[in-house]
């Protein structure tokens, strides 16, 4: 039996998925989270489940409320499975009557049923299945006795042909319910019927009340970010960083050791030590930052703080040209850039979806983490919180600024309606937070351990040997060398000099931008933040050029990951053009901020 699940955004439905399948597609407390439909096999069962993008009516509005209604109106499935907020009722009965009209098996779950006690309401629920006249379950992803009932339930409809002949004989006509008033009628109905009622305020009410005040609610979201940054920047992340990155040193150089000691020739010891370990491990050095990031990112999406964000830059961007759904692809794109790019699918207007989408890489990604770490520990010791949240906020800054010389030359005259569900803060299931913060530091540990590897072997081959090819002691007269010294001279406006190893180290970024770091690592033939700014290649570093060369990576063109994202949702020509509009960002802004930091200090 083939089951599709359907329900609103922020319905729980996607986590109900993943308990049902012990999957781990993505989830989150804001439109866009699915925007694809996912397919798996129920868990003790022989159930094929499939999780559609989030909806509020079958008549679409956005692109992936479309891939739902397209896959309701194809058929090929056997039993739709309605996925209802029990702290929303009205809002899923309502989407519950149009896919009635469906004319297929139908049965309700109700999710996050824990919440009931908290919001004062409890169901009656043999009155509701009478009602419906259809099953209804009670759910919660935290206890594991409704997910195994709620899979009994499903194994009984597989084997009850019965049930699902009559279903399918039974003709359902929307009647007096065709009307999207006349539904919300019925719904509130049932509700009041079979629901009790709400308290009058309740936590999130109270919270909302300051979270969302007008004047407080800019400067409420910059400091959570901060906080963000400064526990894994700072604080928290950099003292666990450190320790790290000493045990991988001392692993470097006894490994080097025992390589002399059985006799291996300079070339094997450097390509082992000064080519694969010293740019690995310089990357690894910065997992904990990463780690710490993640999972407090995770903490601020699980409770549905990033949904009042996108409230609270509503305005703002609606005045800049932007949707206030905009706000979701940024904050994801701290993460990476790929999944933010995807997010913009929940944006129903396509010129506001494809700016949002060119500018979404101006937001540090985990993977330029280690460039801002690596150099606000360095050239800023006393604040490097500071350093690394000045970063982010001159990300907003760039964007804004993009945005409003895109409206300037591309105005768009009726800007798209800006639809959001202001669900119930909830307490964050820490266990599926930390798996998830996990799997994404296991993605950044495999992206080291198969593109940085490669490129830092290539990196130490064309920095060892001339271009006759023999191993040579002078890095000046490498492969390396030869190239860098050609890109050279565009960097000088952002660092000051012309240097080709920071030249090179950008270009490797555009492959991978944890690759910076690696590559400035192999360059300067060792690792640890002390080696690499004490060396010939990269001592001219000063706090003004450190800085404009973080801001020179965060705004010019993303890894080649992100840029097939970019393609695939804006196509290749106007990937090309974002990618020359970025670059010509990054040179302007990260110049233009060396000679104002020269000029101040």
């Amino acid at each position: 039996m083939k089951t599709v699940f359907v329900g609103n955004q922020n319905s729980g439905k996607s986590s109900l998925f993943n308990a049902l399948t012990r999957s781990d597609a993505a989830v989150g407390n804001r439109a866009g989270v699915t925007v694809s439909a996912k397919e798996k096999k129920i868990v003790g069962s022989d159930i094929v489940a499939v999780d559609l993008p989030g909806i509020y009516s079958t008549n679409f509005f956005s692109p992936e409320e479309k891939v739902t209604c397209d896959e309701l109106s194809r058929g090929g499935y056997d039993l739709i499975v309605n996925v209802i907020d029990c702290a929303a009722p009205t809002r899923g009965l309502n989407l519950f009557y149009e896919l009635k009209a469906l004319n297929k098996p139908i049965i309700v779950v109700f999710s996050m049923i824990d919440r009931l006690p908290r919001r004062g309401k409890e169901i009656n629920l043999p009155l509701l299945e009478k009602t419906l006249a259809c099953p209804v379950a009670l759910s919660s992803v935290r206890d594991g006795k409704s997910v195994k009932k709620l899979v009994t339930l499903l194994n009984g409809i597989d084997k009850n042909i019965e049930y699902r002949r009559k279903n399918d004989e039974t003709r359902y006509s929307r009647g007096a319910y065709d009307t999207p008033e006349k539904r919300y009628e019925k719904a509130e109905a049932v509700v009041r019927l079979c629901f009790a009622r709400r308290k009058p305020s309740t936590l999130s009410d109270k919270i909302d009340g300051i979270v969302l005040n007008p004047f407080a609610a800019i400067p409420i979201f910059f400091l959570v970010m901060f906080a963000v940054y400064a526990l894994s920047v700072g604080l928290v992340g950099k003292k666990l960083s450190d320790g790290l990155c000493k045990l991988l040193s001392f692993l470097s150089v006894n490994t080097g050791k025992t390589l002399q000691s059985a006799g291996c020739s300079k070339e094997i010891i450097g390509l082992v030590c000064d080519g694969a370990l010293a740019g690995i491990t310089t990357a690894l050095s910065f997992i904990p930052q990463l780690f710490i990031l993640y999972l407090l990112l995770a903490v601020c999406e699980s409770t549905g703080y990033m949904t009042r964000a996108a409230f609270t830059f509503d305005r703002l961007f609606s005045a800049i040209g932007l949707n206030g759904k905009s706000i979701v692809p940024f904050i994801v794109g701290t993460g990476c850039s790929v999944p933010a790019i995807l997010s913009t699918r929940s944006i129903p207007s396509k010129r506001e979806k494809e700016l949002t989408a060119i500018l979404t890489p101006f937001v540090p990604c985990s993977a330029k983490l280690p460039i801002i770490a690596l150099f606000s520990d360095f050239f800023f010791p006393n604040t490097p919180a500071i350093a690394a949240f000045s970063t982010y906020f001159s990300a907003i800054v760039a964007i804004v600024v993009s945005a409003l010389l895109f409206k300037t030359v591309f105005p768009e005259k009726t800007p798209s309606p800006f639809i959001y569900e202001l669900t119930d803060y909830k307490t964050p299931d820490f266990k599926a937070i930390f798996k998830e913060a996990a799997e994404k530091t296991v993605s950044f540990m495999a992206r080291v351990g198969s593109v940085v590897f490669i490129c830092s072997i290539a990196v130490w081959f064309l920095s060892s040997f001339s271009l006759s090819l023999s191993f040579c002691d002078d890095v000046e007269k490498s492969i390396l060398a030869q190239f860098g010294k050609l890109v050279a001279p565009l960097l000088k406006p952002v660092i000051g000099v012309e240097s080709w190893q920071t030249a090179v180290c950008w270009l490797q970024g555009i492959i991978a931008k944890e690759q910076v770091v690696a590559s400035m690592s192999v360059i300067a033939r060792s690792g640890g933040t002390e080696a690499i700014f004490s060396s010939a290649a990269f001592g001219f570093f000063e706090p003004s050029s450190a800085y404009a060369f973080i801001l020179f990576n965060l705004f010019s063109p993303p890894c080649v990951s992100a840029l097939a994202a970019l393609k695939r949702e804006i196509g290749l020509k106007k990937t090309a053009l974002a990618a020359l509009y970025q670059l010509i960002a990054a040179f302007t802004f990260s110049a233009l901020i060396r000679l104002l930091l020269v000029a101040l200090f």
